[in-house]
């Protein structure tokens, strides 16, 4: 990915954190981290849970979340 000067997400269900380097978003299925510099929120739209963030962005990173597996299921697997 090259360096970006903003984007639009959409299906934000929460917001983490943002810092001035990093975004960390819960999206409706999986985590995103955003990486950058200067990053800022310019703008949130609850109605259609979208948010908007200017500033250089170098990566997105989704994270599949894992499944917690019971002790039983790992113990006799």
């Amino acid at each position: 990915m090259t360096s970006t000067k903003g984007i639009i997400i959409g299906g934000v269900k929460k917001i983490k954190e943002i810092t001035s380097s990093e975004a960390i978003l819960e999206l409706e299925n999986t985590p995103l981290k955003i990486k950058g510099n200067n990053l800022a929120l310019v703008k949130t739209n609850n109605d259609i849970n979208t948010i908007e963030l200017e500033g250089e962005i170098y990566s997105l990173e989704f994270k599949a979340e894992k499944k917690k597996e019971s002790f039983f299921k790992k113990l006799f697997a």
